[in-house]
């Protein structure tokens, strides 16, 4: 075999599954990072990508690096083997993966192999024991083994979809197995090496972010990759005074309730299914100027600031106490809220009136559940109304009525008492509809648009099933009520 040639090398699905799974791991930790190619590495002008060395840090096209991971690669060129070199010798943090690259792909070999000696200390492809080197410029070199790695015979013979379920936790997606020991051994040199720029209370492979500088603004992106609910402390990595964007509604509010301490800002936040919410902090703007909740048992709808004066309104659906406490000017008060009343949910059980838009036949009474049992080709809209009956004291002041329409398939449009309350794209379908209640009888319907599935795949053989359609409930009415309570520190 000739230096360059990679036909006796780790397969290139090998490498991709290892690659895959480390920055999975990466990931889950809540660290932000980029994939940075070998070519830029190693300064391919044809590229255009500028790429400088400074102090401990690897400038790429005006970004900052100051640890790189070298996933499971057989080869690598001398030219970038010479760059990780040098940046080792600065002071930078380099963590490498199972395998190291014994060969070059541009002949440069005395390159490599001087890269390998004074950076790991070995010319050996796959070490059995974790290397750990460090040298006076506070740079730091770390090899994470990876035992009986799968070979590429056992590869070839797992389905491709199967990979995630491999006894060596190769990875497909969020299927990958953390209990493993490399993968904790990776998570623990990442987290020696660099500080996360977000901390969360457990290992959360769902919640995905990006971390941005610019404007006098940090700027965090989370994201919730996952069909469950995800409520946890944030602990930013920032400072300032933080407030919450929502990209889905374009609404921006200061963040209610958050705490500052030893450099770290934290911020409860709820992410619902597939959702988003961007953390931005102005930098130029001291969070201790204004009165802000440090804590807080509810839902925080909305504050209101007035020179010394904190006013907070929360949502409650439960019997029992609320406790808040807010912070001026390093003064903390508290203050508790009783709620009396258990506030239960309605479902709205029964047949509904149901028919097809755009078809010639008459509405039918059935119970909620996919239509594509009866119409099986049917893509479109069907509409479903029921008549409900709404007693007078939900509708008292200080009362919200939400309408769950729990499994949808796909869109749904709802109105009430002939009036529209809104359209959910996705779950949660969940809206408020306090606005269009009366006491006593309303009027619900709910239009539910399936996708072209249906349609395009009668008749068609070797297709999936028809998939289900409609409004598959189960559909209630949850009460809430909005608790207000005042702080002060004149």
């Amino acid at each position: 075999m000739t230096e360059g040639d990679l036909t006796n090398f780790t397969s290139l699905s090998r490498i991709e599954e290892y690659f895959l799974s480390a920055s999975m791991a990466i990931r889950a930790g809540q660290y932000d990072f980029n994939y940075v190619d070998e070519l830029t590495l190693a300064g391919n002008r044809d590229l255009g990508v500028p790429v400088s060395q400074s102090a401990n840090e690897l400038n790429v096209n005006g970004y900052t690096y100051s640890v790189i991971v070298l996933p499971a690669l057989p080869a690598i060129s001398g030219a970038a083997a010479e760059r990780l070199g040098k940046f080792y010798r600065s002071g930078g943090k380099i963590i490498a993966l199972g395998t190291l690259p014994v060969r070059s792909t541009d002949g440069q070999a005395a390159l490599l192999h001087s890269f390998l000696r004074s950076v790991f200390g070995t010319e050996e492809a796959t070490p059995i024991e974790r290397i750990d080197k460090r040298n006076e410029f506070d740079g730091r070199a770390i090899f994470v083994p990876i035992p009986n790695m799968v070979s590429d015979e056992e590869l070839a013979k797992l389905p491709r979809m199967a990979l995630a379920t491999a006894p060596t936790s190769i990875a497909r997606g969020r299927d990958l197995d953390y209990s493993q020991p490399w993968i904790r051994q990776l998570l623990e040199a990442v987290s020696q090496t660099a500080h996360p720029d977000v901390h969360l209370s457990s290992l959360r492979p769902s919640i995905a972010f990006l971390h941005k500088r610019g404007g006098g603004k940090d700027w965090h992106l989370i994201s919730n990759d996952s069909a469950e609910t995800v409520a946890d402390d944030f602990a930013f990595s920032s400072s300032g005074a933080p407030s919450l964007w929502d990209p889905e509604s374009g609404n921006v509010r200061d963040a209610p309730v958050f705490h500052q301490e030893s450099g770290r800002t934290t911020v409860p936040l709820k992410l619902l299914p597939y959702s988003a919410v961007a953390v931005v902090f102005d930098t130029e703007k001291r969070a201790e100027g204004r009165p802000h909740l440090t804590r807080s048992d509810a839902e925080v709808l909305e504050t209101e600031v007035t020179g010394e004066r904190l006013k907070v309104r929360v949502l409650t659906e439960a019997q029992g106490t609320v406790s808040m406490v807010a912070v001026y000017q390093d003064r903390s008060v508290t203050r508790s809220l009783s709620e009396t009343e258990s506030l239960k949910p309605v479902s709205l059980e029964g047949p509904w009136l149901f028919r097809l838009e755009g078809v010639d036949k008459p509405a039918v009474s059935r119970a909620l559940g996919s239509w594509t049992d009866d119409w099986p080709d049917f893509s479109g809209t069907g509409w479903y109304e029921k008549e409900i009956v709404v007693e007078g004291e939900w509708l008292a002041a200080g009362r919200r009525v939400f309408l769950d329409l729990g499994v949808v398939k796909n869109i749904a449009t709802v109105r009430v008492n002939g009036k529209s309350a809104g359209t959910e794209l996705w779950s949660p379908y969940q809206l408020e509809i306090t606005g269009l209640l009366k006491a006593g009888a309303n009027r619900l319907e709910i239009g539910v648009t399936n996708t072209l599935a249906n349609r395009y795949g009668q008749g068609r053989p070797g297709l999936p099933e028809k998939p289900a359609s409609g409004l598959l409930g189960p559909v209630r009415l949850a009460p809430a009520k909005v608790l207000e309570c005042e702080f002060t520190w004149e």
